[in-house]
């Protein structure tokens, strides 16, 4: 064998031994490195599922260190800044805590925690609530509130009944007793019984008599429109005329409301009025008649 022939080889088994020494480190577990304790901070975080409402305890969170300048500046620190504060929002196992998720410390728990200042929360029992949009009036949905009232005697000019729009965009709290949106694989509409409502004082004033007083049921818009529309109330006389044939058309009189666009008005023939007319006695001989003169006729 030639010198350059071994010198090849030699080079060969060389590079192969590197390489085989490279991978070998490579795969090696590398050894802990040292973290630097004072780039971490201390962070307040949920270890388990928080609903809407619910009362923060000691089981549910606990202090981890975090790095530094990672966290949004409302996160809490500290288990103590988290006693008698129930969640706004549902909060997830391994989320941050923080105050825009916490009611104010002392506001209780349940429903109220969650109530904006100012506002107050209503529940709507409602025979048709179990039917409203097909049962996707939900937690956090915007409704408007829809009054219906049976009316009679004489005089009614809603012809027996009428629907108004009484508000618009009011958001839902909760719906029986669920403050946030159900699975649906576990939810059945048909079981739903009411639903609380958030409104001003002086709104809810307006649902109590109405409900009281009538029938009250919702429906359901896109959360993002919030523009109030400018809806008239419906009546049975609009519902009456809307169903009657093309080719009959109701009479107006004088002072009457004016019809729709493009309705044909019939006008009412004016009255004639009658000439005056004055009855005379006679006397003829023994005998006592009358005469009626109405203008130029006369009649016995």
């Amino acid at each position: 064998m030639s010198t350059r022939t071994i010198l090849v080889v030699f080079l060969a088994l060389l590079s192969g031994a590197g390489m085989a020494v490279g991978v070998l480190q490579s795969n090696r577990p590398k050894s802990a490195q040292t973290v630097d304790v004072s780039q971490l901070e201390p962070v307040l975080i949920a270890i388990s599922n928080l609903e809407r409402g619910q009362m923060v305890t000691e089981a549910d969170v606990e202090v981890r260190e975090w790095p530094k300048g990672f966290a949004p500046p409302d996160t809490l620190r500290t288990l103590e800044a988290s006693k008698g504060r129930a969640a706004a929002g549902r909060i997830l196992a391994g989320e941050l805590v923080r105050e825009v998720k916490l009611a104010k410390p002392g506001a209780g728990f349940g429903l109220a925690p969650v109530i904006p200042v100012g506002m107050r929360a209503i529940t709507i029992v409602a025979s048709r609530v179990n039917t409203n949009v097909g049962g996707f009036v939900l937690p956090g949905s915007k409704v408007d509130v829809l009054f219906n009232l049976r009316a009679s005697g004489r005089g009614d000019e809603t012809g027996g009944g009428s629907t108004t729009t009484l508000m618009q965009a009011v958001e839902v709290m909760a719906v029986d007793e669920m403050q946030e949106a159900p699975d649906t694989n576990q939810f059945d509409p048909k079981k739903l019984t009411c639903v609380t409502l958030q409104v001003t004082p002086d709104q809810a004033n307006v649902l109590d008599l109405a409900q009281n007083m009538g029938t009250l049921s919702f429906a359901l818009r896109n959360s993002s429109d919030m523009a109030d529309a400018d809806v008239a109330p419906a009546t049975l006389t609009d519902i009456r005329r809307l169903a009657m044939p093309p080719n009959e058309t109701p009479m107006f009189l004088d002072g009457d409301v004016a019809p729709p666009p493009g309705m044909k008005v019939v006008v009412s023939p004016p009255l004639v009025e009658k000439p005056e007319s004055t009855w005379i006695v006679t006397l003829r001989g023994t005998q006592r008649g009358r005469v009626l003169l109405t203008g130029t006729e006369t009649n016995r």
